[in-house]
Protein backbone atom coordinates (compact mmCIF):
# COMPACT_ATOMS: atom_id res chain seq x y z
CA UNK A 1 0.00 0.00 0.00
CA UNK A 2 1.74 3.12 -1.19
CA UNK A 3 0.34 5.10 2.04
CA UNK A 4 1.60 2.83 4.27
CA UNK A 5 5.30 4.20 5.23
CA UNK A 6 3.88 7.57 5.15
CA UNK A 7 1.00 6.69 7.70
CA UNK A 8 3.12 4.44 10.31
CA UNK A 9 5.15 7.34 10.49
CA UNK A 10 3.06 10.07 11.23
CA UNK A 11 0.50 7.82 13.17
CA UNK A 12 3.35 7.10 15.79
CA UNK A 13 4.15 10.48 16.48
CA UNK A 14 0.70 12.15 15.91
CA UNK A 15 -1.30 9.54 18.46
CA UNK A 16 1.22 11.38 21.36
CA UNK A 17 -1.81 14.20 21.36
CA UNK A 18 -4.59 12.70 21.31
CA UNK A 19 -3.65 9.92 23.53
CA UNK A 20 -2.31 12.05 25.96
CA UNK A 21 -6.11 13.94 26.44
CA UNK A 22 -7.89 10.40 26.60
CA UNK A 23 -5.18 8.96 29.10
CA UNK A 24 -7.11 11.18 31.72
CA UNK A 25 -10.07 8.91 31.25
CA UNK A 26 -8.14 6.30 32.94
CA UNK A 27 -7.88 6.55 36.83
CA UNK A 28 -4.37 5.67 38.77
CA UNK A 29 -3.98 1.68 39.31
CA UNK A 30 -0.65 2.72 41.60
CA UNK A 31 -3.44 2.38 44.56
CA UNK A 32 -4.34 -0.81 45.54
CA UNK A 33 -6.62 -1.80 48.07
CA UNK A 34 -4.94 -4.31 50.36
CA UNK A 35 -8.43 -5.68 51.61
CA UNK A 36 -9.45 -9.04 50.02
CA UNK A 37 -12.88 -8.14 50.20
CA UNK A 38 -12.13 -4.98 48.50
CA UNK A 39 -9.53 -6.01 45.93
CA UNK A 40 -12.25 -8.72 44.52
CA UNK A 41 -14.31 -5.83 43.45
CA UNK A 42 -11.74 -3.53 42.36
CA UNK A 43 -9.93 -5.95 39.91
CA UNK A 44 -12.88 -6.38 37.61
CA UNK A 45 -12.91 -2.32 37.89
CA UNK A 46 -9.65 -2.08 36.92
CA UNK A 47 -10.06 -4.99 34.07
CA UNK A 48 -13.03 -3.29 32.01
CA UNK A 49 -10.94 0.34 32.59
CA UNK A 50 -8.51 -1.77 30.32
CA UNK A 51 -10.77 -2.95 27.84
CA UNK A 52 -12.37 0.47 27.90
CA UNK A 53 -9.25 2.13 26.95
CA UNK A 54 -8.01 -0.28 24.57
CA UNK A 55 -11.65 0.10 22.40
CA UNK A 56 -11.03 3.49 22.53
CA UNK A 57 -7.16 3.91 21.40
CA UNK A 58 -7.93 1.50 18.51
CA UNK A 59 -11.09 3.81 17.56
CA UNK A 60 -8.16 6.58 17.48
CA UNK A 61 -5.82 4.61 15.33
CA UNK A 62 -8.44 4.14 12.81
CA UNK A 63 -9.57 7.59 13.09
CA UNK A 64 -5.50 9.23 12.79
CA UNK A 65 -5.04 6.39 10.06
CA UNK A 66 -8.15 7.83 8.04
CA UNK A 67 -7.24 11.37 8.96
CA UNK A 68 -3.62 10.72 7.48
CA UNK A 69 -4.76 9.23 4.17
CA UNK A 70 -7.25 12.78 4.03
CA UNK A 71 -4.88 15.04 4.04
CA UNK A 72 -2.17 12.84 1.83
CA UNK A 73 -5.36 13.37 -0.89
CA UNK A 74 -6.12 16.69 -0.11
CA UNK A 75 -2.52 17.91 -0.17
CA UNK A 76 -1.90 15.99 -3.70
CA UNK A 77 -5.37 17.39 -5.08
CA UNK A 78 -4.71 20.93 -4.38
CA UNK A 79 -1.02 20.73 -6.16
CA UNK A 80 -2.84 19.12 -9.18
CA UNK A 81 -5.45 21.82 -9.24
CA UNK A 82 -2.45 24.22 -8.87
CA UNK A 83 -3.43 25.68 -5.73
CA UNK A 84 -0.20 26.35 -4.31
CA UNK A 85 -1.25 28.29 -0.89
CA UNK A 86 -4.08 25.51 -0.53
CA UNK A 87 -1.19 22.66 -0.88
CA UNK A 88 1.55 24.66 1.60
CA UNK A 89 -1.39 24.78 4.15
CA UNK A 90 -2.44 20.83 3.90
CA UNK A 91 1.60 20.35 3.67
CA UNK A 92 1.72 22.80 7.10
CA UNK A 93 -0.65 20.53 8.81
CA UNK A 94 1.40 17.81 8.34
CA UNK A 95 4.37 19.19 9.71
CA UNK A 96 2.83 20.34 12.93
CA UNK A 97 1.42 16.58 13.41
CA UNK A 98 4.81 14.78 12.21
CA UNK A 99 6.31 17.18 14.85
CA UNK A 100 3.89 16.37 17.44
CA UNK A 101 3.16 20.47 17.27
CA UNK A 102 -0.53 21.47 18.45
CA UNK A 103 -2.82 23.15 15.96
CA UNK A 104 -3.53 26.54 17.20
CA UNK A 105 -6.79 28.55 16.88
CA UNK A 106 -5.25 30.89 14.61
CA UNK A 107 -3.93 28.56 12.51
CA UNK A 108 -7.49 26.80 11.76
CA UNK A 109 -9.00 29.93 11.06
CA UNK A 110 -6.24 30.79 8.43
CA UNK A 111 -6.91 26.95 6.70
CA UNK A 112 -8.62 26.93 3.60
CA UNK A 113 -12.24 25.58 3.32
CA UNK A 114 -11.17 22.36 2.24
CA UNK A 115 -8.47 21.92 4.74
CA UNK A 116 -10.84 23.75 7.66
CA UNK A 117 -13.38 21.45 6.80
CA UNK A 118 -11.52 17.93 7.13
CA UNK A 119 -10.09 19.06 10.44
CA UNK A 120 -12.67 20.03 11.90
CA UNK A 121 -14.44 16.68 10.77
CA UNK A 122 -11.40 15.17 12.84
CA UNK A 123 -12.13 17.29 15.82
CA UNK A 124 -15.57 16.23 16.41
CA UNK A 125 -14.74 12.33 15.78
CA UNK A 126 -12.04 12.37 18.62
CA UNK A 127 -14.21 14.20 20.58
CA UNK A 128 -17.08 11.91 20.30
CA UNK A 129 -15.03 9.16 20.98
CA UNK A 130 -13.13 10.60 24.17
CA UNK A 131 -16.77 11.65 25.57
CA UNK A 132 -18.02 8.12 24.88
CA UNK A 133 -14.94 7.02 26.53
CA UNK A 134 -15.80 8.59 29.43
CA UNK A 135 -19.43 8.29 29.76
CA UNK A 136 -18.20 4.03 30.10
CA UNK A 137 -15.54 4.73 32.60
CA UNK A 138 -17.69 6.83 34.59
CA UNK A 139 -20.75 4.31 34.37
CA UNK A 140 -17.71 1.49 35.57
CA UNK A 141 -17.35 4.00 38.43
CA UNK A 142 -20.44 4.04 39.86
CA UNK A 143 -20.75 0.53 39.72
CA UNK A 144 -17.66 -0.01 41.69
CA UNK A 145 -19.03 2.69 44.12
CA UNK A 146 -22.28 0.75 44.32
CA UNK A 147 -20.38 -2.85 44.74
CA UNK A 148 -18.69 -0.88 47.77
CA UNK A 149 -21.67 0.07 49.37
CA UNK A 150 -23.26 -3.37 49.13
CA UNK A 151 -19.95 -4.75 50.27
CA UNK A 152 -20.10 -2.47 53.63
CA UNK A 153 -24.03 -2.72 54.59
CA UNK A 154 -22.88 -6.38 54.43
CA UNK A 155 -19.69 -6.36 56.57
CA UNK A 156 -21.67 -4.00 58.98
CA UNK A 157 -24.15 -6.62 59.43
CA UNK A 158 -21.50 -9.11 60.73
CA UNK A 159 -20.70 -6.56 63.33
CA UNK A 160 -17.26 -6.49 61.93
CA UNK A 161 -17.48 -2.48 62.17
CA UNK A 162 -13.13 -2.07 61.33
CA UNK A 163 -13.18 -3.33 58.40
CA UNK A 164 -17.01 -2.09 57.21
CA UNK A 165 -15.38 1.54 58.22
CA UNK A 166 -11.84 0.57 55.44
CA UNK A 167 -14.54 -0.34 53.19
CA UNK A 168 -16.43 3.10 53.54
CA UNK A 169 -12.74 4.74 53.61
CA UNK A 170 -11.78 2.94 50.64
CA UNK A 171 -15.45 4.34 48.67
CA UNK A 172 -14.63 7.73 49.46
CA UNK A 173 -11.16 8.09 48.93
CA UNK A 174 -12.40 6.71 45.36
CA UNK A 175 -14.74 9.72 45.27
CA UNK A 176 -12.11 12.33 46.07
CA UNK A 177 -9.83 10.79 43.64
CA UNK A 178 -12.23 10.81 40.60
CA UNK A 179 -13.11 14.26 41.71
CA UNK A 180 -9.81 15.62 41.55
CA UNK A 181 -8.60 13.73 37.87
CA UNK A 182 -9.58 16.80 35.19
CA UNK A 183 -9.05 15.87 31.95
CA UNK A 184 -6.82 17.87 29.93
CA UNK A 185 -8.76 20.58 27.50
CA UNK A 186 -9.32 19.16 24.25
CA UNK A 187 -8.89 21.65 21.22
CA UNK A 188 -11.72 24.04 20.62
CA UNK A 189 -14.57 22.13 17.60
CA UNK A 190 -14.63 23.90 14.30
CA UNK A 191 -18.08 24.30 13.80
CA UNK A 192 -18.39 23.56 10.07
CA UNK A 193 -20.10 21.05 7.77
CA UNK A 194 -19.01 17.46 7.99
CA UNK A 195 -15.76 16.75 5.83
CA UNK A 196 -14.73 13.68 3.82
CA UNK A 197 -13.53 11.45 6.61
CA UNK A 198 -15.21 8.29 6.00
CA UNK A 199 -16.63 6.25 9.05
CA UNK A 200 -13.88 4.56 10.87
CA UNK A 201 -13.58 0.53 10.80
CA UNK A 202 -15.87 -1.33 13.28
CA UNK A 203 -14.09 -2.38 16.34
CA UNK A 204 -15.92 -5.00 18.67
CA UNK A 205 -16.76 -3.53 22.02
CA UNK A 206 -15.17 -5.56 25.05
CA UNK A 207 -17.25 -8.05 26.33
CA UNK A 208 -19.30 -6.92 29.63
CA UNK A 209 -20.73 -9.16 32.26
CA UNK A 210 -24.22 -10.75 31.90
CA UNK A 211 -26.41 -8.08 34.02
CA UNK A 212 -27.41 -9.52 37.95
CA UNK A 213 -30.94 -10.25 38.46
CA UNK A 214 -33.32 -7.77 39.87
CA UNK A 215 -33.06 -8.01 43.55
CA UNK A 216 -29.60 -10.19 43.79
CA UNK A 217 -26.13 -8.44 44.52
CA UNK A 218 -23.15 -8.89 42.93
CA UNK A 219 -20.34 -10.84 44.99
CA UNK A 220 -16.83 -11.08 44.94
CA UNK A 221 -15.15 -12.55 41.80
CA UNK A 222 -14.26 -16.05 43.33
CA UNK A 223 -10.91 -18.40 42.38
CA UNK A 224 -11.02 -21.68 41.19
CA UNK A 225 -9.38 -24.41 43.03
CA UNK A 226 -8.63 -27.90 42.93
CA UNK A 227 -8.00 -29.53 46.11
CA UNK A 228 -6.14 -33.22 46.53
CA UNK A 229 -7.65 -36.13 48.10
CA UNK A 230 -11.65 -34.30 48.17
CA UNK A 231 -14.87 -34.44 46.95
CA UNK A 232 -17.20 -31.73 46.72
CA UNK A 233 -19.95 -31.50 49.19
CA UNK A 234 -22.54 -28.87 50.16
CA UNK A 235 -22.79 -26.83 53.37
CA UNK A 236 -26.50 -26.79 53.48
CA UNK A 237 -26.76 -30.34 54.86
CA UNK A 238 -25.39 -32.65 57.87
CA UNK A 239 -23.47 -32.40 60.14
CA UNK A 240 -23.76 -28.24 59.37
CA UNK A 241 -25.75 -25.98 61.13
CA UNK A 242 -26.40 -22.41 61.49
CA UNK A 243 -24.54 -21.40 58.36
CA UNK A 244 -23.92 -17.54 57.87
CA UNK A 245 -25.73 -16.02 54.83
CA UNK A 246 -22.93 -15.26 53.13
CA UNK A 247 -21.78 -19.01 52.44
CA UNK A 248 -25.47 -20.37 52.06
CA UNK A 249 -25.50 -22.21 49.09
CA UNK A 250 -21.36 -23.02 49.30
CA UNK A 251 -19.79 -26.09 48.57
CA UNK A 252 -16.96 -27.46 50.50
CA UNK A 253 -14.08 -29.64 50.33
CA UNK A 254 -14.24 -33.22 52.55
CA UNK A 255 -11.31 -35.04 52.78
CA UNK A 256 -11.19 -38.47 51.97
CA UNK A 257 -11.50 -41.09 55.05
CA UNK A 258 -7.99 -42.63 54.18
CA UNK A 259 -6.33 -39.10 53.58
CA UNK A 260 -4.29 -37.32 56.41
CA UNK A 261 -5.44 -34.17 57.51
CA UNK A 262 -3.49 -31.69 55.57
CA UNK A 263 -5.30 -29.91 52.75
CA UNK A 264 -3.05 -29.72 49.80
CA UNK A 265 -4.85 -27.20 46.94
CA UNK A 266 -3.73 -25.08 43.79
CA UNK A 267 -5.22 -22.17 42.73
CA UNK A 268 -6.77 -22.36 38.48
CA UNK A 269 -7.77 -18.79 38.50
CA UNK A 270 -6.93 -15.58 39.86
CA UNK A 271 -9.89 -14.56 42.56
CA UNK A 272 -10.75 -14.58 45.99
CA UNK A 273 -10.55 -18.07 48.11
CA UNK A 274 -12.15 -18.73 51.43
CA UNK A 275 -10.09 -21.28 53.84
CA UNK A 276 -12.06 -22.38 57.33
CA UNK A 277 -9.93 -24.10 59.25
CA UNK A 278 -11.05 -25.60 63.12
CA UNK A 279 -10.86 -23.21 66.19
CA UNK A 280 -8.40 -25.58 67.79
CA UNK A 281 -5.49 -24.92 66.22
CA UNK A 282 -2.23 -26.92 67.15
CA UNK A 283 -4.12 -29.45 69.51
CA UNK A 284 -3.53 -31.54 71.01
CA UNK A 285 -0.67 -29.79 72.54
CA UNK A 286 1.04 -32.51 74.22
CA UNK A 287 0.67 -34.84 71.16
CA UNK A 288 3.63 -36.60 69.69
CA UNK A 289 4.19 -37.68 66.61
CA UNK A 290 5.42 -36.50 62.37
CA UNK A 291 2.10 -34.08 61.87
CA UNK A 292 3.13 -31.62 64.46
CA UNK A 293 6.05 -30.74 61.95
CA UNK A 294 3.18 -29.70 59.26
CA UNK A 295 1.36 -27.19 61.86
CA UNK A 296 0.52 -24.68 60.76
CA UNK A 297 0.18 -21.42 63.37
CA UNK A 298 -2.97 -19.15 63.14
CA UNK A 299 -0.16 -16.47 62.76
CA UNK A 300 1.69 -17.91 59.86
CA UNK A 301 -1.43 -17.80 57.89
CA UNK A 302 -2.19 -14.58 59.10
CA UNK A 303 1.04 -13.78 58.02
CA UNK A 304 0.95 -15.63 54.42
CA UNK A 305 -1.93 -12.74 53.44
CA UNK A 306 -4.98 -14.55 54.94
CA UNK A 307 -7.74 -12.22 56.56
CA UNK A 308 -10.23 -13.95 58.89
CA UNK A 309 -13.67 -12.99 58.49
CA UNK A 310 -14.78 -11.67 61.88
CA UNK A 311 -17.75 -12.61 63.52
CA UNK A 312 -18.72 -15.39 60.88
CA UNK A 313 -18.54 -18.65 61.98
CA UNK A 314 -18.77 -22.05 60.65
CA UNK A 315 -20.65 -24.59 63.51
CA UNK A 316 -20.92 -28.56 63.41
CA UNK A 317 -22.53 -30.87 66.05
CA UNK A 318 -19.10 -30.90 67.58
CA UNK A 319 -18.89 -29.34 70.96
CA UNK A 320 -15.60 -28.19 71.60
CA UNK A 321 -14.64 -26.63 68.16
CA UNK A 322 -16.00 -24.19 65.95
CA UNK A 323 -15.13 -23.31 62.42
CA UNK A 324 -12.77 -20.14 61.93
CA UNK A 325 -13.31 -18.44 58.12
CA UNK A 326 -9.91 -16.96 56.35
CA UNK A 327 -10.37 -15.02 52.76
CA UNK A 328 -7.29 -14.42 50.75
CA UNK A 329 -6.85 -12.95 46.46
CA UNK A 330 -4.66 -15.39 45.24
CA UNK A 331 -3.46 -15.82 41.79
CA UNK A 332 -3.70 -18.53 39.20
CA UNK A 333 -0.83 -21.21 39.74
CA UNK A 334 -0.65 -20.62 43.34
CA UNK A 335 -0.30 -23.64 45.65
CA UNK A 336 -0.84 -24.54 48.71
CA UNK A 337 -0.56 -27.06 52.17
CA UNK A 338 -2.09 -26.30 55.08
CA UNK A 339 -2.26 -28.32 58.25
CA UNK A 340 -3.79 -27.12 62.12
CA UNK A 341 -4.58 -29.65 64.07
CA UNK A 342 -3.83 -33.34 64.40
CA UNK A 343 -7.48 -34.90 63.32
CA UNK A 344 -9.26 -32.36 61.09
CA UNK A 345 -8.08 -31.14 57.84
CA UNK A 346 -8.92 -27.24 57.01
CA UNK A 347 -11.55 -27.03 54.21
CA UNK A 348 -12.26 -24.90 50.81
CA UNK A 349 -15.28 -22.84 50.69
CA UNK A 350 -16.50 -22.94 46.91
CA UNK A 351 -19.51 -21.15 45.68
CA UNK A 352 -22.05 -22.88 43.40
Amino acid sequence: MRYAPLVSFVIALFLAAPLARAQADNPPEARKPELPEIQALWAPWQDALKAVAADRDQKLKNLDYIYMINLDKLQKDRAAAGDLDGALAVKAELTRLGGDQPTTEQQRAAMPPALRTLRGSYDAALKNYLDEAARRNDALLQKYLVDLEALQKRITTTGDLEKALLIKTEKERTVAEASKAQPAPIPPEVKVAPGPIPEPAKVPPPPTPAPVPFGTRPGPLMAKVKAQDTVMSSLNAAPWVDIPDIFQGYRFTKKNQQSAATLRFKVLTDGLVYLACTSRFGTPKNGIGDWKRELISEKQLLEQGWHQLRAVELKTGAKDYVWWVYSRTCKAGEAFSYRTEKFVAPILLVKE
